[in-house]
């Protein structure tokens, strides 16, 4: 049987504002497309993807940052939402190099082809992970 303490902290304000916050809170994948590219640079000699966004600005990727948080299924579990490790392509990305840099026809994800990355040629990225992960200078 539960006790009335035991309900009663169940039902607490707290609890019911720490409850409600998490249920509140969406993540960004589950968000509705609110930015999208409208340039796309592959920037070969820098080691650099720049994404002008339709908001005016420009960010750029390091290609090394982009292989590190490669989303395909075999660099990245959406059940456990973290890289995998243990996969056999897992390697140091100093060297990772972007050959090719499109939007896709519906213009919200980035498709990267890679140079010499072996069994991985390639990543696509939503433009949404891409804008809630881009670095700036400002909090936005």
């Amino acid at each position: 049987m539960v006790s009335f303490s035991v309900i009663n902290s169940l039902l607490s304000r707290r609890a019911v504002k720490y409850s409600s916050s998490i249920v509140l809170r969406r993540p960004y994948w589950l968000s509705s497309k609110l930015y999208y590219s409208i340039q796309v640079e592959n920037r070969v000699q820098d080691k650099l993807v720049s994404v002008k966004w339709d908001d005016g600005k420009i960010t750029d990727y390091p290609h090394v940052y982009l292989r590190d948080n490669c989303r395909c299924p075999s660099c990245f579990d959406p059940q456990a939402q973290q890289r995998i490790i243990s996969n056999p392509i897992y390697h140091n990305y100093a060297n990772a190099t972007v050959k090719t840099a499109c939007m896709n026809e519906n213009k919200d994800k980035l498709h990267l082809e890679w140079i010499n990355d072996g069994e991985h040629t390639s990543s696509v990225f939503e433009l949404d992970w891409l804008k809630a992960h881009r670095f700036t200078g400002d909090d936005e």
